[in-house]
């Protein structure tokens, strides 16, 4: 994953399958912006989502998305979606507006990586828990405006509810 302080680029990884697809759970705003963009780039993506607004689906599925509804906290509903097959899980739901979690999800065991936040097969890039900065007017003020990467991962480490990876590269290799 490419971090320039702005824009995510790419991710550098050895990948389970060329034509694997990206599994977008929920879409909401962030969701079907997100499945629109990763359709545009060519991109392969299966949609989950409990309900969704009407155009919003149909423009996906017309740009060639694959659209599941269900819960995607249902393993049933994933395994329908070919969880197993997915070269990446953008979970990104309006179901708690407080919580967005955009994970890395590598099919394989992991071998190497240099992101300091792995569980299992997961590799977790960003995961915020804006309850918990709302509730820290100090740290919210100190957040709002950093002056450097560096000095952005040095207020939030260590932030409950906070895992945020700002490296300009994260590499993850699998087997």
């Amino acid at each position: 994953m490419i971090w320039d302080g702005r824009n995510i680029g790419s991710v550098s990884t050895i990948a389970p399958a060329r034509d694997a697809p990206v599994l977008v759970c929920g879409l909401g705003h962030f969701g079907y912006r997100a499945a629109e963009l990763l359709l545009r780039l060519g991109e392969r993506v299966v949609v989950v989502s409990l309900g969704a607004r009407e155009e919003w689906r149909r423009d996906v599925e017309a740009l060639g998305a694959t659209v599941v509804l269900g819960d995607a906290r249902d393993g049933r509903v994933l395994e329908r979606a070919a969880l197993a097959e997915a070269k990446a899980v953008l979970a990104l739901t309006d179901a708690d507006l407080v919580n967005i979690e955009i994970a890395l999800d590598v099919a394989g065991a992991i071998v190497k990586t240099n992101s300091p936040y792995v569980e299992g097969s997961k590799v977790t890039l960003l995961e915020m828990d804006f309850s918990q900065l709302l509730a820290n007017q100090t740290l919210l003020e100190q957040v709002a405006e950093p002056d450097s990467i560096e000095e952005a991962k040095k207020m939030l480490q260590g932030v409950k509810g906070f895992k945020v990876n700002l490296d300009r590269e994260v590499t993850v290799e699998f087997r």
